[in-house]
């Protein structure tokens, strides 16, 4: 059902497309102006909705939410927020330390 509401919709026929490992998201008007480029030159088509992992797991990227998300039947499609990047806490007390003591 609703992978039906992203293959048509009211801006055009969409489709999945499988090019080395990478699975991708790609309008029909735009698939059939690829087909005049040759297969080992395409780097990608569309947008790379996951790919598939030497094991054969499906990972899926972050590219994909925003055209997952208003199909999402319980809660959101949002990554986990990432860890802030800052310096450890010992290193910055040493910084702090120095440059009061200096």
């Amino acid at each position: 059902e609703n992978i039906q509401l992203l293959v048509e919709r009211p801006d055009g026929t969409y489709c999945f497309r499988l090019h080395r490992d990478r699975v991708y998201y790609v309008s029909e008007k735009l698939l059939k102006g690829a087909a005049s480029i040759p297969r080992d030159s395409l780097v990608a088509l569309g947008t790379c909705f996951g790919k598939f992992t030497k094991t054969q797991k499906f990972r899926l990227n972050v590219t994909a939410l925003d055209f997952l998300a208003p199909y999402a039947k319980v809660g959101r499609a949002l990554p986990r927020p990432a860890r802030p990047l800052g310096p450890p806490a010992a290193h910055s007390r040493c910084l702090s330390c120095s440059t009061r003591c200096g």
